[in-house]
């Protein structure tokens, strides 16, 4: 009983630090109460860990937040080391893996604007990237940073979506010419965070096309690539809207503008052949608290 209400004491406190951004379900009437993991890209992303065959592998999770994807590889069978700049968040996934039993996942505190960083705990036969190009300011160094320590690298993020063609390589700059530093040590170190509101009002991080992360791969030797569409596939109407849209705001601002339609995509890239990717249902873990 103490061992139980222990564990709440915990969620509750790191709750109090930071809103918990994930919903794990930890047995006992036990959860963190975070926003659900149920959605067409979550659902995408976990049909890919469970379709690469990640038994015995070493695999690097970037950006690995609360350890929500991390769980599901080291679930695979793979030994898992997570990185993630936002100390709060390494603590919450270390509580989980704690409660759940999970010892093929670790969670270190890692700034990825620094290189060496990524290099220090050797080399990894597969590294995933969700939800972090989108959200640094130097994208291009950091897809050669993870290429130096793997031939295969997952990518997911929120990139521009238009008529252009998935092979053109853009790379949009952020609205008002400033880049948002939310990853960055000042701002974490004030307790800014993504989870206590200002998610919504954020300006975005350059918008990096699946060309741009193509081309980037290419120059370290990665040319065997699959794009997948990780959401809801955007109609005519709504790209002609945002073509007039971006028309508008480049003639008629100063300032530099960003792309106003984007979509999530998974992007498969590798120095080595892989065969065709087909993505298989996904099985939900039970501590998945979005599935019960």
């Amino acid at each position: 009983m103490f061992e139980i209400e222990n564990i709440k004491a915990r969620i509750e406190s790191l709750g109090r630090k930071q809103e918990w951004m994930t919903n794990y379900y930890l047995g006992e009437g036990i959860g963190t109460q975070g926003k659900t993991n149920k959605g067409l890209k979550n659902k995408k992303k976990i049909s890919l860990i469970q379709s690469l065959g990640l038994d015995g592998k070493k695999v690097l999770d970037v950006g690995s937040a609360e350890g929500y994807f991390s769980f599901y590889i080291a679930s695979e069978g793979a030994e898992v080391v997570g990185l993630e700049l936002d100390a709060v968040r390494v603590e919450k996934a270390n509580l989980v893996a704690n409660v759940i039993g999970e010892q093929k996942a670790s969670f270190h505190v890692r700034d990825l604007s620094d290189q060496d960083g990524v290099g220090e705990f050797g080399r990894f036969d597969f590294v995933f990237c969700y939800a972090v190009l989108h959200r640094v300011t130097d994208p291009i160094n950091l897809i050669i940073s993870l290429f130096e320590v793997s031939d295969t690298v997952v990518f997911e993020w929120e990139a521009p979506q238009s008529f252009f063609s998935d092979k053109l390589s853009i790379a949009f700059h952020p609205v008002g010419g400033s880049l948002d530093a939310r990853n960055l040590i000042t701002k974490k170190a004030g307790g800014f965070s993504e989870h206590h509101g200002d998610l919504v009002k954020r300006k975005p991080y350059y918008q990096v096309s699946p060309g741009f992360v193509k081309n980037v791969a290419a120059e370290c030797g990665a040319v065997n690539t699959k794009l997948i569409h990780a959401d809801k596939r955007i109609g005519f109407p709504k790209k002609l809207i945002s073509w007039v849209r971006f028309a508008k705001n480049l003639l008629t601002s100063k300032k530099p503008t960003s792309w106003p339609l984007t979509r999530r995509v998974i992007l498969v890239v590798s120095r080595q052949p892989f065969s065709e990717l087909q993505l298989i249902d996904p099985v939900y873990a039970r501590w998945d608290g979005s599935h019960k």
